[in-house]
């Protein structure tokens, strides 16, 4: 009996070890308004944790210019997600990034905890995710707050993107 419990004790204690094993293996995730950041870096979006779902060319990226835009339209000048793993990429008018002229349509995937965007569901490309700036001007001249400035790239789409809330 007593070489039971030794046993039994010694099995207990294995067992313990591997799940804080495991445990300590998994990476924690810090969400600001709807980015993932794990280790420190921004590493997917989640439509659902996001306060609004669009996002807009930032002002300042704007006024750097870019060769995409024309005089008066900004090419991927709104980003606006969908909880259904869907993403649709408008073109804007210069002066009101809020306001959609043309769209086209693109899913995501998160896979490994990185966000993966595709644009006929064959060939995937990672989402690079870069936090610019968490403490902008609150409340543009659109009325909106800004909580976060991030640089989104991908093959199809690049740019500085404001995550916006409801309320202003």
């Amino acid at each position: 009996m007593r070489k039971l419990l030794i046993v039994l004790s010694l099995f207990i204690t294995y067992m313990i070890y591997i799940d804080c094993q495991i445990l300590s293996s998994v990476e924690k995730i810090i969400w600001k308004h709807g980015i993932a950041i794990i280790n420190d870096k921004a590493k997917y979006i989640d439509a659902i944790r996001l306060d609004q779902r669009t996002m807009v060319l930032t002002k300042d990226y704007i006024n750097k210019g870019n060769k995409t835009f024309t005089k008066n339209i900004l090419k991927f000048g709104q980003l606006c997600w969908r909880s259904s793993n869907k993403l649709i990429v408008y073109d804007t008018e210069k002066d009101n990034p809020f306001d959609s002229i043309t769209g086209d349509k693109y899913s995501y995937k998160i896979k490994n905890n990185t966000m993966y965007i595709t644009k006929n569901n064959k060939e995937w490309d990672k989402l690079e995710i870069k936090i610019i700036n968490e403490k902008p001007q609150q409340v543009p001249k659109w009325g909106v707050p800004i909580y976060m400035t991030i640089h989104l790239k991908c093959k199809w789409f690049e740019g500085e993107y404001a995550i916006i809330g409801t309320t202003g």
